[in-house]
């Protein structure tokens, strides 16, 4: 009803649209909203989400569309950083110890540098070792997304030895020379 009714002089404020649905539903139905409502209604809009990706209609919508997040301090105390470099040294699950978060209820501009999804989950009152399996999966999961993510070496000297093999793939298919030249 709020797309239907609203105009280019309304407040729209939606929170967390597309939650509740599996994450590439919930990016699609929030992104396809929110860019309905830039292009086609064109009202000031309040769109609180937690998919980072939603960041890039700010860019391909500047100046009209800008991003904010909640401002932060990171309490990070030499014991704090001792123990998270032991935990990304493989320590074992009791040495975790996830950073102190505390939120400045300001509004900063730009994008936020990271998730504090169980920092907020720790305000609640979730139990320690649940955060501990927690974390774990989630740096399990965030390394896995920067492998599959990650842009392969194309410096000249591996583009001259990829072409290299896939030449001598190509001599050895055919029965021809396999050299490449330089």
């Amino acid at each position: 009803d709020i797309l239907r009714r609203a105009t280019d002089r309304s407040l729209v404020i939606l929170d967390e649209l597309g939650r509740g649905t599996s994450t590439h539903d919930g990016v699609a139905i929030a992104h396809g909203t929110l860019e309905h409502i830039i292009t086609q209604i064109r009202c000031t809009c309040l769109f609180v989400t937690h998919y980072p990706i939603l960041t890039d209609l700010a860019k391909a919508y500047k100046p009209m569309v800008e991003s904010y997040y909640m401002a932060f301090f990171r309490d990070e105390d030499e014991e704090h950083l001792r123990r998270r470099q032991q935990s990304h040294a493989e320590a074992s699950d009791d040495d975790f110890v996830p950073p102190k978060i505390t939120f400045l209820y300001k509004l900063k501009q730009g994008v936020s540098p990271s998730s504090f999804g169980l920092n907020v989950a720790r305000l609640a009152g979730i139990k320690a070792a649940i955060l501990h399996v927690a974390s774990r999966k989630s740096e399990e999961m965030h390394r896995t997304t920067l492998q599959s993510t990650a842009q392969p070496d194309m410096t000249p000297h591996t583009l001259q030895r990829l072409y290299r093999s896939i030449a001598a793939c190509l001599g050895a298919q055919t029965g021809g020379p396999a050299a490449a030249s330089d």
